[in-house]
């Protein structure tokens, strides 16, 4: 692609788009929880802008009164069934001393993680009540998994983007998209993808 006035244009408007899309505040009634023991679990890691921001936001608001520890599944460096079987071993072991009384997850891989363990009698988290945020996809749950499973499901398509682009470029033929292996980034490309083709 040729840099001109009009691609460089396009490309500060999708990252601006992109930035303002990831940044959203959200305000939340917090009941009152106090003693209680809190297993918070991150999809990525403690150098992810947006879960440490979350987590620091939590630990503000809960953190005085309640025991609140911390792990990250660091799923963009491995993302494989074998891999989230040695975290949960990992969880076992480490809190098997522990009654966790709440499970936290941030972001798509770590709610998949626990949500697809929360029923094995063996496990730390079983049948504990889990509350997620940055979950990108839409999730339905069974009947059994409505009673331990609430959270904030943010949806986000980016199609009011690309519909930006298609207009100050009405001639362009191909849009590339560059995304990573996360979950989140597949759920960009289902949602273009299905407007799109």
């Amino acid at each position: 692609m040729k840099l001109t006035v009009k691609n460089i244009r396009l490309i500060v408007l999708v990252i601006f788009f992109t930035l303002i899309s990831n940044y959203t505040k959200v305000s939340a009634y917090v009941p009152t929880v106090e003693g209680k023991n809190i297993l918070v679990i991150g999809s990525y890691s403690f150098q992810n802008e947006w879960e440490e921001s979350v987590l620091s936001g939590f630990e503000s608001i809960l953190g005085d009164k309640n025991n609140i520890k911390s792990e990250y599944l660091d799923s963009y460096s491995k993302n494989t069934f074998s891999y989230h079987e040695s975290f949960l071993n990992y969880l076992d072991a480490k809190y098997e001393n522990q009654n966790i009384d709440y499970i936290f997850t941030m972001d798509d891989e770590a709610l998949k993680v626990i949500r697809d363990h929360m029923f094995e009698k063996h496990r730390v988290f079983y049948k504990k009540p889990v509350f997620f945020v940055g979950v990108n996809s839409i999730i339905n749950l069974n009947d059994e998994e409505k009673k331990y499973l609430s959270g904030v499901v943010n949806i986000e398509t980016c199609l009011e983007c690309v519909d930006l682009i298609e207009k100050m470029h009405g001639d362009m033929k191909k849009l590339y998209v560059l995304c990573d292996n996360s979950l989140y980034s597949q759920s960009i490309m289902t949602n273009i993808s299905a407007a799109y083709h």
